[in-house]
């Protein structure tokens, strides 16, 4: 939907508010997708992109 379209939010609100299927699914999308996204899991992902920059810079000094 485009930016600042209030007609469009307007409209999927709409949707959203009588189509029970329609929020179900988007919950259950919205739950899939975030899954993975512990504080642990992004946590490990940032210390991983450190240790990827260090190596980098390591590489550069030697």
């Amino acid at each position: 939907m485009p930016a600042h379209d209030t007609e469009a939010i307007r409209g999927a609100v709409a949707g959203l508010a009588t189509d029970h299927a329609l929020r179900a699914a988007c919950g259950r999308a919205g739950r899939d997708a975030a899954g993975g996204r512990t504080w642990a899991a992004v946590g490990d992902r940032m210390l991983g992109h450190y240790a990827e920059v260090l190596r980098e810079r390591t590489a550069l000094a030697a």
